[in-house]
């Protein structure tokens, strides 16, 4: 049988890394989803509230609850939007939102790029109306870089698209919202990280 040893000291030397790209642990999110990429869910939701870390971001509902007691706040990549007072839930396509339970908190995702999941960019408009209209609470707008990992100049282009993205969601009156892009490869490739949270996944384990 395959089995994993957790080095705790090593853990937290690979979250102190990226808490000194960000300036502050509290902007660090850690991924959960998939059994925390096979290491243990509830172990490594324990060692990273141990660190500090008060956000999380798992696959569904039911990876939600196993850490629920960890964490101040829960992002859910992709499950049915219900109304819950810690977890957001993530909006990948303008069909989410009128699925959505009234009052659910929702973070809307944008394609600038990686052409997986996400709104298209042209559809900000219209998704940010039947949030609205829906009386859902928009906490977070999101993106991810494809290929930040890879030198060259696609991820200074999406970071762009994004900056445009953030720049309508706020002109549209939308306020305390946290705009977050960056993985593991985007924060080790920055200078000067400026948004309110990192998703810290491989960075982590690795």
């Amino acid at each position: 049988m395959a089995f994993i040893t957790i080095n705790r000291q090593n853990f937290y030397h690979n979250l102190n890394q990226i808490a000194l790209k960000t300036g502050s642990i509290d902007k660090i999110a850690i991924v959960l989803k998939d059994n925390a990429y096979g290491h243990g869910l509830k172990i490594m939701a324990r060692l990273s509230n141990e660190f500090g870390i008060k956000h999380a971001i798992v696959k569904n509902l039911k990876e939600a609850e196993v850490v629920r007691e960890f964490f101040e706040t829960i992002l859910i990549l992709s499950d049915e939007i219900v109304k819950d007072d810690l977890c957001s839930f993530t909006i990948n396509a303008l069909s989410d939102i009128v699925k959505a339970e009234k009052g659910a908190k929702v973070e809307l995702k944008v394609d600038t790029g990686m052409h997986r999941n996400g709104i298209a960019i042209d559809e900000l408009e219209e998704a940010l109306t039947l949030i609205e209209k829906n009386a859902l609470n928009l906490v977070g707008v999101m993106t991810h870089f494809r290929s930040a990992d890879v030198m060259g100049s696609e991820l200074f282009w999406q970071q762009k698209q994004f900056e445009t993205v953030k720049s309508k969601v706020q002109e549209s009156g939308f306020t305390n919202i946290r705009f977050h892009s960056h993985n593991s490869a985007a924060i080790l490739r920055s200078r000067n990280f400026d948004e309110e949270l990192v998703r810290v996944g491989i960075a982590a384990y690795g």
